[in-house]
C-alpha cells in the first residue's frame, strides 16, 4: 500500500492513508472519503488492502482490532459477532449513497478493495471450521452500484 500512496503523490493525488485502522477509526476513515467525494470535482480513489469475509451473502471488511471467540453455538451467532466487530462493505456504499448525487460530488470514484476471505478460525457447535468452510454457494461477487464510461 505504501507504493501505492506514493506513486498516488507522486501523481499529485491528495492521501489520506489510515495504516491498520480498528474499527472506529475504519468507519471514521470511511465518512472522511464520504466528505471528500461530497466536496471534490475530481475523481477520488478509495483503497482497502486487508482481510475480508462474506458471510450469508454480506461483506465485512475486518478492522485490525478484529477478533472472534473460540466458539459459537450456531452460524446465526457467529454473523451477529462479526456484524458488530467489522465494518460492513454496506457501510461504504451507503456512505457514499448519501452523497454522490449532491451537485458538487465527485462524478468518479474507484474502489480497489484486495480482500483476502479466507480461513478465519471459528468454532460452531463442537466442531472446528473455517468461516470458508459454512455451506455457501461459492464466493459471491461484491457488487456496487457503478457506471462504467469506455
Amino acid at each position: 500500500m505504501v507504493s501505492l500512496k506514493r506513486r498516488l503523490e507522486e501523481l499529485r493525488w491528495s492521501v489520506d492513508n489510515v495504516y491498520n485502522p480498528g474499527q472506529r477509526a475504519f468507519k471514521k476513515a470511511i465518512e472522511k472519503f464520504a466528505d471528500v467525494v461530497e466536496k471534490s470535482s475530481d475523481a477520488c480513489l478509495f483503497a482497502f488492502v486487508r482481510h475480508g469475509v462474506e458471510l450469508q451473502g454480506e461483506h465485512f471488511f475486518l478492522p485490525a482490532d478484529f477478533e472472534l471467540e473460540e466458539k459459537y453455538r450456531t452460524e446465526n451467532l457467529l454473523l451477529q459477532d462479526v456484524k458488530e466487530k467489522a465494518v460492513a462493505f454496506s457501510y461504504l456504499e451507503e456512505c457514499i449513497k448519501a452523497v454522490r448525487d449532491k451537485p458538487s460530488a465527485s462524478q468518479v470514484s474507484v474502489f480497489v478493495l484486495d480482500c483476502c476471505r479466507e480461513s478465519i478460525s471459528a468454532r460452531v457447535g463442537s466442531t472446528s471450521r473455517t468461516l470458508s468452510s459454512f455451506p455457501q454457494r461459492g464466493r459471491q461477487p461484491v457488487q456496487a452500484s457503478t457506471t462504467v464510461v469506455n
